[in-house]
């Protein structure tokens, strides 16, 4: 059993205790039919079978949060908008790790960390960038 899996099982053990319980003391005191009771269970067990691969990103922990997705993004620093980049459609405010001065426009760059709310941009060196083919 996968780790996010077992999470998942674990978490959905109280509510199906407590909805056992709340059926088995009305079996007691108006005498429902236990395969009415069987019938629920059933249900609330194939509910939690068809809503687990919508909620499993939720129960995994390695997944990366907050700035860690960050971490490694490639970025170019833009003439319009000095030390901002743009991340996944977000406008961050950026500084060069280890430079002083301001980044040049169209200066590329990866995310190594953030200082606040301030993400640490390293420079890519020239060799590793892109090449742009003349037609």
């Amino acid at each position: 059993m996968t780790k996010p899996l077992l999470r998942y099982v674990l978490f959905q053990i109280p509510g199906f205790l407590v909805a056992a319980a709340i059926l088995g003391a009305l079996y007691l005191t108006l005498d429902i039919s236990p395969w009415l009771i069987g019938g629920v269970l059933l249900a609330l067990v194939v509910k939690d079978i068809v809503l687990y691969p919508f909620t499993r990103e939720a129960y995994d922990s390695v997944r990366p949060t907050g700035h860690e997705r960050l971490i490694g993004r490639r970025v170019v620093f833009d003439a319009r908008t000095p030390g901002y980049v743009e991340v996944g459609g977000e406008r961050w405010k950026a500084r060069l790790d280890g430079v002083r001065g301001a980044p040049a426009e169209g200066m590329r760059g990866r995310v190594v960390g953030l200082d606040g709310l301030t993400l640490v941009v390293q420079v890519e060196p020239e060799d590793s960038r892109p090449r742009q083919s003349v037609v």
